[in-house]
C-alpha cells in the first residue's frame, strides 16, 4: 500500500490514543517514516505540523537531531531498512489535547533497524490548528510500506 491509515479515532470516549507502529518496512531502505492526522473530513495535508525527532544509533556517542515547522506531515522513525530480518520501524505515540478546541500534539518513542546498526529516540509534535481527530495515516518518503501493523488503541481517564 502507499500508505497504513485507521480511522475511527473517537475523542469523546477517550482521552489519549496510543498509535503503535510495528515491523514497518518500506519498499526501498533509507526512506522516512511520516504520520499525517486527519478529521472526518480527510487527511491533513496543510503546513500546520510542527515535530521533532531524535535518533541515537548502537555504536553512537551523541543524539542527531532533526525538526520541521509547518510543514504537510510529521517525520516518525529516520530511515529504517527494508529487511524483514532486520523489522523496519516500530515506536509508539501517543496523541493528547484532541478534543476540536485544542490543537492536537504527540509524543512517543521510535526504533528503526538500518542495514548494519539499529537507532531510535523520542519523536513529538503539534498540529497547528485546533481539530478533532479521528484518523491517523503512515507513509514513508516515497515508495510503497511493504508489510507492518497499525494499531491504535484509546485510553480513558478513570
Amino acid at each position: 500500500s502507499a500508505n497504513l491509515t485507521v480511522t475511527g479515532i473517537d475523542s469523546s470516549t477517550y482521552d489519549t490514543h496510543a498509535f503503535i507502529f510495528s515491523s514497518i518496512l518500506p519498499a526501498s531502505s533509507g526512506q522516512n517514516l511520516y504520520m499525517r492526522l486527519g478529521t472526518s473530513g480527510g487527511i491533513i495535508t496543510a503546513s500546520n505540523y510542527l515535530w521533532h525527532v531524535s535518533e541515537i544509533s548502537t555504536g553512537a556517542t551523541s543524539w542527531s537531531n532533526q525538526k520541521g515547522e509547518n510543514v504537510a506531515e510529521a517525520k516518525i522513525a529516520i530511515e529504517p531498512t527494508n529487511s524483514s530480518n532486520r523489522g523496519g520501524a516500530g515506536g509508539t505515540i501517543y496523541l493528547t489535547n484532541n478534543n476540536g478546541t485544542n490543537h492536537p500534539t504527540w509524543t512517543g518513542v521510535h526504533a528503526a533497524s538500518k542495514v548494519t546498526y539499529t537507532s531510535g529516540g523520542p519523536v513529538l509534535g503539534i498540529l497547528n490548528s485546533a481539530s478533532n481527530i479521528d484518523r491517523v495515516q503512515l507513509y514513508f518518503q516515497t515508495g510503497n510500506v511493504t508489510s507492518g501493523r497499525l494499531s491504535v488503541y484509546g485510553i480513558a481517564h478513570a
